[in-house]
């Protein structure tokens, strides 16, 4: 029952063609490699930080990749205290578009608090400290706003049956420049934040709903289904 009411629809009628021109062309893997590619580029720069992991977000109706500079070490951490110098912006549906973002506005962007920052610059520790000891938090995003502007967006959750049965609640969201922290419950998460629940959140209450679709004890194994490998986000 997590997975709450389930109707069976048309997919023709639910999905709509896409425009072409709007296609993702752009994966996960070549985004990294497009990435890393940029950040070599600047000799002096790609001796100081390294490129983290990208996600996948919508900015203004745009799908794009974006992926934080961030620390390679304590001892460079400890030489940039301010933070690291801005994020990668890659276009989804064009590999050619490819920006090294350092200003918003005329001001430098620096990503203080990251995963891998020290001390009080680490992002977990500092959601911890700011009143989230006892939450569930997982998927540590990062994501724009509609300005450009970064955040850290992190999944609150509880276990619903036990020490399992993840049920997604809200977010917290730290402002990956001045560390602000707040939480949001689902009705108030701000529109501009595309991840909340994790993709395996998603398909583990997809298989279950197949697994028990009648129930724990079903050794003919009647009905039951479960997805197929491979998903993409939109």
């Amino acid at each position: 029952t997590m997975i709450g009411e389930v109707k069976e629809k048309e997919f023709s009628s639910e999905i709509s063609p896409i425009d072409l021109t709007k296609l993702p062309m752009v994966d996960k893997d070549l985004a990294q490699n497009l990435g890393e590619k940029k950040l070599g580029e600047q000799v002096a720069l790609g001796s100081q930080v390294e490129l983290s992991e990208f996600t996948q977000i919508n900015v203004n109706g745009q799908l794009y990749w974006v992926a934080p500079l961030v620390h390679s070490g304590m001892f460079k951490w400890f030489s940039n205290r301010e933070g690291t110098p801005g994020y990668i912006q890659i276009s989804s549906t064009n590999p050619q578009d490819i920006k090294l973002v350092q200003t918003i506005d005329d001001k430098k962007v620096k990503i203080k608090y990251q995963p891998q920052g020290f001390f009080g610059d680490d992002l977990r520790r500092k959601i911890y400290t700011s009143g989230f000891q006892n939450v569930g938090l997982t998927d540590f995003s990062f994501e724009l706003d509609d300005s450009g502007k970064p955040y850290w967006v992190v999944t609150k959750y509880e276990n619903s049956i036990g020490v399992s049965g993840s049920k997604v609640n809200g977010v917290v969201i730290v402002d990956a420049e001045t560390g602000e922290v707040k939480g949001y419950d689902m009705k108030d998460i701000p529109s501009w934040v595309d991840r909340v629940i994790p993709a395996n959140f998603a398909i583990n209450q997809l298989n279950d709903w197949g697994q028990y679709v009648h129930g724990w004890w079903n050794p003919s194994d009647k009905d039951k289904l479960k997805t197929t490998e491979g998903y993409n986000i939109i």
